[in-house]
């Protein structure tokens, strides 16, 4: 098993993810009050670390406190993202249509109850950032970590492609991986491309490459859709082909019965015909 990391390491220090529970206008009291007592307990350099933590933003805020009053809905909502992105792949190689689109109705349910509750929490202005943020969070699974435990720090855009999201804040490290990787500590973006070449180059390709991911996951899409088109189609067909056979079931049971019928009519009137018969005298 690979080593944590820095970040989950800090995470285990008493106090910080609870630190991400609070109304963000406490946070910087909380996060003092928690200096202070690493001071206090000799952990200089935790206390270091804890001390550059940056406040979350207020829709990361909403979400985390969803987190901890709804676990168990934003558990479901993950790992009906993770049945989704299954039923995606088992579609594009012949799966069962009916499949992807009973995933896709449970997770679009589960994401509604979230959001809604995250919206409630940050205001209706920012309805729209909490869906992108939750979007971003179910596309990576370092975000998924931080938000299944209620630690996300920035606000984040919708992912371009399956697996990408990208912090709108900048600003001092946090223990969340929220924060884009190609960012320097306290540099803007434009800045970064102005100072350092190599960054601007980087940044071309990583959009680059974010295109060709878009590209290629509206192509899944496109193929998946198509596949579920089809699929509703042979559903309909199957169904009206059910109905037929239906009607012509209950046609031959009705038929059935006035053939029987009609034979124990004839059967009777061969009875009383025999009866006459013997009631006549021979010769």
């Amino acid at each position: 098993m690979a080593s944590s990391s820095p970040s989950d390491q800090l995470f285990d220090v008493e106090g910080v993810v609870e630190l991400y529970g609070v109304e963000p206008s406490e946070f910087v009291a909380a996060r003092a009050a928690l200096v202070k007592r690493l001071k206090a307990e000799g952990e200089k350099v935790l206390a270091g670390e804890v001390a550059k933590l940056r406040k979350p933003s207020v829709v990361a805020a909403a979400i985390n406190r969803v987190a901890r009053q709804r676990a168990d809905d934003v558990d479901r909502l993950i790992t009906a993202s993770e049945v989704l992105a299954d039923a995606q792949r088992a579609t594009l190689l012949g799966g069962d249509a009916a499949e992807l689109r009973a995933a896709a109705t449970d997770r679009r349910r589960l994401l509604a109850g979230v959001a809604g509750a995250a919206t409630a929490e940050a205001g209706p202005a920012k309805v729209a950032e909490v869906s992108a943020t939750l979007e971003a969070a179910l596309a990576d699974d370092a975000l998924v970590a931080d938000l299944r435990r209620g630690t996300l720090v920035d606000t984040l855009s919708a992912p371009a492609g399956f697996g990408f999201g990208t912090a709108f804040d900048d600003g001092p490290a946090a223990p969340s991986r929220s924060a884009g990787s190609t960012r320097k500590k306290g540099v803007g973006a434009g800045e970064a491309a102005v100072g350092n070449p190599d960054w601007a180059a980087e940044e071309k390709a990583r959009r680059k490459a974010e295109r060709e991911q878009r590209r290629a996951a509206e192509a899944r899409l496109a193929t998946a859709e198509k596949a579920l088109d089809q699929g509703e189609k042979e559903l309909r067909d199957a169904e009206a082909e059910l109905s037929a056979a239906q009607d012509a079931v209950t046609l031959a049971r009705a038929r059935v019965g006035e053939a029987t019928a009609r034979c124990d009519s004839l059967a009777a009137g061969v009875e009383q015909a025999r009866a006459r018969l013997a009631e006549l005298p021979e010769g």
